[in-house]
């Protein structure tokens, strides 16, 4: 199979920067022009299926919540945040209930020949976090390319540190863009004040700037 300039952003984007994107992510992303966007990109990523790039599979989330700036941006030498009111403001973002929607995550193979990540979909807790984490990415994308060229998923971090013979430890932000300034990227979902606060504990401790969107 011939692979697009297309076909290859969205393997990079599945292998090297997110675990899964929506077909609707797909569309707007990459076939933002067209009319029919969604059908387009559901027959594009259906032929990619068939070559043994990518997996097609429904999920069960929250509907998209618009992320269209962080939450809370943070670097070292400022002021602790408030984890309790911070909290609150995540929580309070999910008024719907989850809906099957479909997407796609690259195949084991498509990894392998990207030196990134592939081969497995997200478990049911994950399917949520991992839609909107992946919205993030795209945010970053449009709206920051160079930043985004940098980003890192939690898994080509941990596989990078596995190929170097070191441990990752159980605490890696979900993404780390790498320049121009290295800062760790977190979708907080319903986090209550405590894991907040590990979150930046372990981010300040290594003085690392943080987004938690």
């Amino acid at each position: 199979m011939q692979l697009t300039e297309r076909d290859i952003e969205i393997i990079d984007a599945l292998t090297l920067r997110v675990r899964m994107l929506t077909i609707e992510q797909v569309a707007r992303t990459w076939w933002e022009e067209a009319k029919t966007s969604t059908a387009l990109a559901a027959r594009r990523l259906k032929q990619l299926e068939e070559a043994g790039k990518v997996h097609l599979f429904s999920l069960l989330a929250h509907p998209e919540i618009p992320l269209l700036h962080p939450v809370l941006a943070w670097q070292p030498r400022d002021p602790e945040p408030d984890f309790h009111g911070l909290a609150y403001c995540l929580k309070i973002r999910w008024t719907e209930n989850v809906i099957t929607q479909q997407a796609v995550v690259a195949t084991a193979e498509a990894g392998r020949e990207n030196g990134g990540w592939g081969g497995r979909m997200p478990r049911a807790t994950e399917q949520t976090h991992d839609l909107h984490l992946a919205a993030v990415y795209l945010t970053k994308r449009r709206e920051n390319p160079e930043a985004a060229s940098f980003w890192e998923s939690e898994e080509l971090v941990r596989l990078k540190l596995k190929l170097k013979g070191k441990l990752a430890g159980d605490r890696l932000p979900d993404a780390i863009i790498s320049r121009p300034k290295r800062t760790a990227i977190e979708f907080a979902g319903r986090y209550v004040p405590a894991k907040l606060q590990a979150f930046h504990d372990y981010c300040s401790g290594t003085g690392l700037r943080y987004e938690l969107w």
